[in-house]
């Protein structure tokens, strides 16, 4: 009986820790989530008045892009308004690390940030048409990890040009793993992908408004306050 009631306190512990953590990641995933689920809806009604179909596959993936997104913003701590007001829009310059290798070789980290970038270069070919080349999958690439580095200006964390090169190149691995995966593709496959393709103006709309989600909507301070009480 000594022993169930020492182990009780723990177990509330973990309970109220994981109930915790589910609610906290529950907010950070629905505040880029809703913002893009709207304007996702506003974009298909559009298209639908104009004449253009909706299939389902598309719709799927297009989905799984955005998850992956919010997650790799969760990943790289993304600033948010909230931390810019944390740290009164202060950025030290020896956050900023603009000589490539010059901090030392860290080959974790290097293998880490090419693979977080893998599915982001086979998704992009795979949902958008025009994305269907090497140069703009990795402009792509490059671009998005450059909004990822500004903003963690904005936390007080490092911006590396290490994890722009090693982003980079993990969406050019991506883009060729997705032209071996092309002519694996069966027929039937192949054949929905070709027949529908959103704009590729939708790519960095899309991109910008989960970012936008999370930088105005996600306040992690304020909401451990209200889930924690501290």
């Amino acid at each position: 009986m000594l022993f169930h009631n020492s182990q009780q306190p723990f177990k509330t512990y973990i309970k109220e820790k994981l109930y915790g953590n589910f609610n906290f990641y529950t907010y950070e995933f629905a505040a880029s989530i809703l913002p893009f689920s709207a304007a996702f809806i506003f974009l298909s009604h559009k298209q639908k008045k104009g004449g253009e179909k909706t299939h389902l596959l598309p719709g799927l993936l297009l989905f799984l892009f955005a998850v992956y997104i919010v997650c790799v913003y969760h990943v790289t701590g993304t600033g948010t308004l909230w931390d810019a007001f944390l740290y009164r829009f202060q950025t030290e310059i020896s956050h900023i690390n603009p000589i490539p290798f010059s901090a030392g070789i860290d080959m974790v980290g290097y293998i880490l940030n090419i693979i977080l970038f893998i599915p982001f270069g086979f998704l992009i070919p795979l949902i958008w048409k025009k994305m269907r080349s090497l140069h703009l999958t990795a402009l792509a690439g490059f671009s998005f990890s450059i909004l990822i580095e500004i903003s963690q200006l904005l936390n007080n964390r490092r911006t590396d040009i290490d994890d722009l090169i090693m982003n980079t190149l993990g969406a050019i691995i991506g883009f060729l793993i997705y032209k071996s995966f092309k002519k694996l593709m069966p027929t039937r496959l192949h054949n929905k992908l070709n027949d529908f393709s959103y704009p590729v103006l939708e790519l960095p709309l899309y991109i910008f408004i989960l970012f936008a989600g999370r930088f105005f909507f996600f306040h992690e301070m304020g909401f451990a306050k209200l889930l924690y009480g501290f």
